[in-house]
């Protein structure tokens, strides 16, 4: 949160985001209420504050709501819990206490919870039940999920909204958007295989089992279309140039199949790999030798495994450290403020406004190799800091503007190495 607020919004409040989590984790302690902050936000008022969301602790796990409650007409209205705090320099100003919960007791202290293959594959049939109806009236609709979360959620049991339970719940969070360019032709749309995502993982795992490819799991299942919709004009540019666009034209067949994708485990870790190589180069330009990062993708339709492909397979000879230091995360948060604007300084050169969002952070390991060396390298722990793009060209003083948004997807906008704060070119592969 700080290194979103300017010096100035730091003075104004007098306080730092952590300086206003701690004020209220010592309230949280005096009144022994078992609450923490889950989000914190900088509020510009005469006398500027920061607002606090809180959420309830049941055993370690944040307690969670959406939407303001259930019940309403004909029955009763039961409200979710919320609390907001206000902070200032001057400590805790204001709470905001809505439809407080009494837990009374704990029915089962370790409740067993289904593999998540299982809930995956029910969200998977639940999302085509739900969306593929309407998909008959809209144009291009994509549903994208962008984080998964477990957490406790409240639910009730009784008409009258007088007592509930609290439960584990995977919860799904992303968009859903049509796009108006994709023409509707009437049909459905979606997958046309009658194989499941989990069936198809099923598959890959039988593989492993039967290669004894013992250190490689599977990361991810993605269902993949020839008819995966081209920016608009990329198919008539290949034409014009000569390059072959078999299986792109919109006269041929559509075909599916699930792309499972694996990656190298080490140690319980996962060796993170989704970069294409690593070479020599000056800017865009690349000479010279390349070192592909590690990629093992299986392809799996109604008829089995349609394809493997497998490049830069690694070889691990030896360990050089079972238990390496890393740095702390507020080191590596600090490096990202610092860096960040430092890597991209082109955009903020020729746009009239960048706004760089961050969907996501994972710690894993990463091959990184020697200064123009493509024989040997180290798999260490990197921080991959995941998100969009957005820039913004203003086409007049009005500030009417047409922005772009690059969303890297998998690859990450910056690569912080964990033991020493340095950041790693993936392309350079250091």
């Amino acid at each position: 949160m700080q290194g979103d607020l300017s010096q100035e919004e730091l003075e104004k409040a007098g306080i730092t985001p952590e300086e206003a989590a701690e004020a209220a984790q010592k309230l949280f302690a005096e009144v022994q209420i078992p609450f923490s902050a889950t989000a914190i936000f900088y509020v510009d008022a005469p006398e500027p504050c920061y607002m606090l969301d809180c959420s309830r602790q049941v055993n370690g796990a944040n307690l969670t709501t959406a939407g303001e409650g259930v019940g309403g007409g004909l029955n009763p209205f039961w409200g979710y819990e919320k609390m907001s705090l206000f902070v200032s320099k001057e400590g805790v100003v204001y709470l905001y206490w809505y439809s407080p919960y009494e837990v009374m007791e704990t029915t089962v202290e370790n409740a067993t919870l289904k593999p998540f293959e299982d809930i995956e594959d029910i969200f998977y049939t639940m999302m085509k039940t739900i969306y593929q109806p309407a998909a008959k009236e809209e144009n291009g609709t994509t549903i994208k999920v962008s984080y998964v979360s477990l957490q406790l959620q409240r639910i009730k049991l009784s008409e009258d909204n007088s007592e509930g339970l609290l439960i584990p719940v995977w919860c799904f969070y992303g968009t859903r958007y049509v796009d108006e360019s994709i023409p509707n032709d009437g049909t459905a749309g979606g997958c046309l295989l009658t194989t499941t995502p989990r069936q198809a993982r099923e598959t890959v795992e039988q593989l492993i089992a039967e290669t004894g490819l013992d250190d490689m799991v599977i990361d991810r299942v993605a269902l993949y279309s020839s008819k995966d919709q081209l920016p608009d004009g990329l198919l008539e540019e290949m034409e014009r140039q000569g390059m072959d666009t078999t299986g792109l034209a919109s006269d041929e067949p559509e075909t599916q199949a699930y792309v499972v994708r694996l990656v190298r485990q080490l140690s319980g870790v996962k060796v993170e790999s989704t970069h294409d190589s690593s070479e020599t180069g000056i800017d865009s330009a690349s000479y010279s030798k390349e070192w592909w990062y590690e990629s093992l993708t299986v392809s799996v339709d109604d008829k089995g495994i349609a394809n493997l492909f497998w490049t830069g397979p690694l070889n691990v000879t030896e360990v050089l450290t079972e238990d390496t230091a890393i740095l702390p995360w507020s080191d590596i948060e600090s490096v990202y403020e610092r860096m960040m604007p430092v890597q991209n300084a082109a955009f903020f050169d020729y746009e009239s406004e960048v706004r760089i969002d961050i969907t996501r952070v994972s710690l894993s390991l990463q091959r990184i190799m020697e200064r123009d060396s493509f024989t040997a390298g180290l798999v260490v722990p990197v921080w991959n800091f995941y998100g969009t793009i957005t820039m913004t060209k203003k086409l007049s003083e009005e500030g009417e503007g047409i922005a772009f948004v690059q969303d890297m997807g998998y690859i990450p906008l910056m690569s912080i190495n964990a033991i020493d704060g340095s950041i790693i070119d993936v392309r350079q592969g250091y």
